[in-house]
């Protein structure tokens, strides 16, 4: 190819990237914008007290020129090379009221949100995990006002196969991880939690509270861990409700200037729940006859299975079940009404799943191969954004 074709492509190549991403970051430059934080995921909503509370005036709005812009959880890749998104993406949100062309006392928003940290899915392996974002608590989005019609949810229809296979429980991930310490001394990126010493203690004790969990079921611990003890092996010791779960060792490290720091190790194991309402998880560090004996906690991560109901006024539930079935119809335990559900397996464009409720919540849908992900809530316990700030 000649050069001078070469470089006509590569110039065309860099407008249109150019382009892309001016496009979708000029959508922040016309209007008034807002740029708001939500540090849990969870249905949010924006009504006219909220906007009051701040200061922000919408007597002068037609609603339906209002848009959501932001990424969803996570932080961007470090690898340049890495896929990202070019600017900011609409998200489709609910503006009730916005008909009349006038944001009144009665009209609000709703929009599905992501904190920052981020929980990924192993298809392999069927395992969740979870990836704290270690630069924010909070993840920001763009409330944008101008003349031009924003991106709204829509409705999905409830299908039908008389083939589809009933599910009433779902899986679930929690975990819990302290970023208090670092072992470099106040740098790096990893930093750790809860110390194991002659001075913290040797043992943790974790009531985790959860409810729902299906009895004999099984659940699987991961635990991230770091040995420090200097001249001599760590232990450490996992157990849930009284049982011995992992024991785990690692090799000592040396007391000189440029040593090994610590070592550390990610375990995971399965645990069958006999009885669900004991859910005790002890986490313990030997203790060295010179008093040595040193280690600390990164995380510990449990994935459950519990019952498919609403617990509290939101809940998000997903099936790995669910994916080996050509279509899944699955039934929620709840007789309360009003009732919403959402699908969010897409969290910047959900959409509102239709559904039949007489003594259950049920619904059908393709599911093959594909872990969809839904929230169930009620009217009465709207997340609210801890921040709203007008970018001037």
């Amino acid at each position: 190819m000649r050069p001078f074709y070469k470089i006509t492509i590569l110039l065309l190549l860099a407008f249109l990237s150019f382009a892309e991403c001016f496009c979708q970051t000029d959508a922040l430059e016309t209007g008034n914008c807002f740029k708001i934080g939500v540090t849990q995921n969870g249905v949010y909503k924006l009504d006219a007290a909220f906007f009051k509370k701040y200061g922000i005036d919408l007597a002068q709005t037609n609603p339906k020129n209002i848009h959501l812009f932001g990424n969803g959880a996570g932080m961007m890749p470090q690898a340049n090379a890495a896929k990202r998104p070019a600017g900011l993406t609409e998200n489709a949100i609910i503006v009730k009221g916005e008909e009349d062309g006038k944001f009144d006392g009665t009209d609000y928003l709703l929009f599905y949100g992501q904190g920052p940290h981020k929980v990924s899915y192993n298809a392999e392996s069927k395992t969740f995990s979870h990836q704290l974002h270690l630069y924010s608590d909070t993840c920001f989005y763009f409330l944008v006002i101008n003349n031009l019609p924003g991106l709204r949810i829509k409705k999905l229809a409830n299908q039908v196969n008389k083939q589809s296979q009933t599910v009433n429980s779902f899986d679930d991930y929690l975990y819990h991880e302290n970023e208090t310490k670092s072992i470099l001394g106040k740098s790096g990126r990893e930093w750790f939690g809860e110390e194991f010493s002659s001075n913290a203690g040797y043992d943790r004790t974790y009531d985790l509270k959860i409810s729902g969990i299906l009895s004999n079921s099984k659940a699987i611990i991961t635990t991230g861990l770091v040995g420090t003890t200097i001249n001599d092996k760590t232990q450490f010791k996992v157990s849930m409700n009284g049982k011995l779960n992992q024991e785990i060792e690692m090799p000592g490290v040396y007391d000189y200037f440029y040593g090994q720091k610590g070592v550390y190790l990610k375990t995971k194991s399965d645990f069958i729940f006999e009885n669900a309402t004991d859910q005790k998880l002890i986490i313990s560090c030997n203790k060295n006859s010179g008093n040595n004996g040193w280690g600390y906690l990164d995380f510990f991560g449990i994935q459950i299975k519990r019952e498919l109901t609403l617990f509290g006024s939101q809940t998000a539930f997903r099936s790995i079940e669910s994916t080996q079935n050509d279509f899944t119809t699955f039934s929620i335990k709840t007789k309360e009404s009003p009732i919403n559900l959402w699908d969010i397996t897409n969290p910047l464009i959900p959409q509102i799943q239709d559904f039949i409720q007489n003594d259950n919540l049920t619904f059908t849908t393709n599911t093959k191969n594909e872990l969809k992900e839904y929230v169930v809530f009620n009217e009465q316990g709207f997340l609210l954004p801890p921040t709203i700030k007008k970018i001037e």
